[in-house]
């Protein structure tokens, strides 16, 4: 079995780097992948250019994209909505006020850091793009960090709903 890094003794351009690194929107795992089919490709010691890349990054996004959406989100959903006392239409709106966006940031946290979902698959089920996705998570995260007690209880409160609806 060939490791990581003897795929990469094939050279890539900058350009493809680039290309890939902006396209894996999956995470470490998806670039790693991206980068060994590039090098498949491309053959041992020949150079993957930006062409090369960019068509293997295609592929990825478009798997990425018709990949199902896990069961698990649902109930991830039903538990913020029931948290905050709002429909999952509303969570999915395009509404910014704070509770909503806060409800909608939440979901984004748990739906990667608990479910373990890609930021791809997070914004297809939230309708988001997946930069926002990475945003909401942040936010989420760094509010944790400073202590925010009404995010920091929120999220406990969703965390016992889903408990709630397992037992």
């Amino acid at each position: 079995m060939r490791t990581f890094a003897s795929y990469t003794e094939s050279w890539f351009s900058e350009e493809a780097l680039h290309l890939l690194a902006y396209h894996a929107t999956g995470g470490i795992g998806q670039l790693e992948i991206a980068v060994r089919r590039c090098a498949l490709v491309a053959g041992r010691g020949n150079v993957v250019d930006a062409m090369l890349a960019k068509h293997v990054s295609h592929d990825l996004l478009r798997q990425a994209h018709d990949a199902p959406v896990p069961s698990h989100t649902g109930a991830v959903l039903r538990a913020v909505c029931a948290e905050y006392g709002m429909s999952s239409d509303r969570l999915l709106s395009t509404d910014r006020r704070a509770t909503v966006t806060q409800a909608r940031q939440i979901s984004m946290l748990l739906l990667r850091e608990d479910a373990g979902l890609t930021v791809a698959c997070i914004g297809r089920v939230l309708g988001r793009d997946h930069s926002t996705v990475l945003h909401g998570c942040k936010c989420i995260q760094t509010a944790i960090a400073r202590g925010d007690e009404p995010i920091v209880a929120a999220l406990a409160g969703v965390r016992q709903h889903l408990l709630d609806a397992l037992a």
